[in-house]
């Protein structure tokens, strides 16, 4: 009877831990959308879809956004270096449907990282200033490339604000405010043509071998706030656009400088038997990949739309550098990853916990009898 109590106790500590993983599990998914630019009456602004690594890298995901059409009106969408119009598909009705299924025929999915797609929009004229107007993602349908699902289906909301058109802020090119900008990581790498603070377009090519990028930079004046908007680079052979956008300490003006990274072809000596590049791995590693006939991702996409775990604060692979040459965020989880996984972590050890100190109380009890 004591036997089985004991193995009574030990499922309930093992499910406790379960239940702490998977929770934490679904806060932690990839996509998230933001804001860029100010949303005026008559005027435009975008809305980003981002994406983080994951461990299972989506190779197709269905993604729906739901807003007042009677104050935003969709315009088009402009995707990011690495997602072709063949992968992307959008719809229109209502709500904007939206379908990603990557290219089977490159035998890999690719890694989804920063901005996938912007979407602009237009705020029609009779919107009134000072209102705040919802915008929705959810993120369904989600699997890898053997069309095998995944768990990483999305909700957001975001409240935009309608705001006079005399305090938008966006991008000033004709005011630089960087005074310097330099390549860390990888070393020996610079930038071409050699910084200015009133050139804007710069670009630098990368061995085949890196697959990150980072910069430190230093404003004209103190109280700037420079943001780089990744880190993370596409694949072998592929070119990545760095935006670094600085802010000026009143944050009424702002620039933007744009960095052109080329990522080199591999050598032959680094390419397979076959002739074919290695796989594509994600930052824990996996290989990305796995037998799947052409389309089938497609096929995976259903009808039905499911809504799942809520996101927090948007977060992306973003990172900011202050006038001091330092980088700040450098962490392999986002800000709002790492909180989460420690709580995960904490729930196991609490469930542990649990079991083995109502075990020992058994057996105590066993001996005194």
């Amino acid at each position: 009877m004591k036997k089985r109590m004991q193995i009574r106790i030990l499922l309930i500590g093992i499910v406790f831990c379960l239940a702490g993983i998977s929770a934490r599990a679904a806060e932690m998914t990839p996509f998230s959308i933001c804001e860029k630019g100010s949303a005026c009456p008559g005027g435009d602004f975008s809305i980003l879809l981002q994406a983080v690594p994951s461990k299972e890298s989506p190779a197709a995901f269905r993604a729906s956004f739901s807003f007042n059409e009677d104050v935003f009106s969709y315009e088009g969408v402009t995707l990011s270096k690495g997602v072709t119009q063949n992968e992307f598909f959008v719809g229109n009705g209502s709500p904007l449907q939206c379908i990603y299924a990557c290219n089977v025929e490159d035998g890999v999915a690719s890694v989804l990282s920063g901005t996938i797609a912007t979407y602009h929009f237009h705020v029609k004229d009779t919107v009134n200033e000072g209102e705040s107007y919802p915008f929705s993602l959810s993120i369904s349908e989600v699997c890898d490339f053997s069309a095998r699902p995944l768990n990483l289906d999305t909700q957001q909301d975001l409240s935009i604000p309608i705001v006079n058109s005399s305090n938008n802020t966006d991008v000033d090119d004709s005011a630089p405010l960087l005074q310097n900008l330099l390549i860390t990581q990888p070393e020996g790498v610079s930038l071409s043509p050699d910084f200015s603070s009133d050139h804007l377009e710069y670009e630098t090519t990368v061995p085949a071998d890196e697959n990150e990028i980072w910069f430190s930079a230093q404003s004209v004046e103190g109280g700037s706030k420079i943001t780089v908007n990744r880190h993370t680079l596409g694949a072998v052979g592929s070119t990545t656009i760095i935006r670094i956008t600085v802010k000026s300490a009143d944050r009424k003006h702002s620039s933007e400088y744009r960095v052109q990274v080329s990522r080199s072809e591999r050598s032959s000596e680094t390419k397979t038997e076959s002739g074919t590049e290695p796989r594509a791995r994600t930052r824990t590693g996996r290989t990305v990949g796995g037998s799947v006939k052409k389309g089938s991702a497609k096929r995976s996409m259903r009808t039905s739309v499911k809504r799942s775990t809520s996101s927090g604060d948007t977060e992306d692979e973003s990172y900011t550098i202050d006038s001091g040459f330092s980088r700040k965020n450098s962490f392999p989880f986002s800000s709002n990853q790492f909180p989460v996984f420690l709580s995960g972590a904490a729930m196991v050890v609490i469930g542990a916990l649990i079991a083995s100190l109502c075990i020992l109380l058994l057996r105590k009890k066993k001996k005194k009898n």
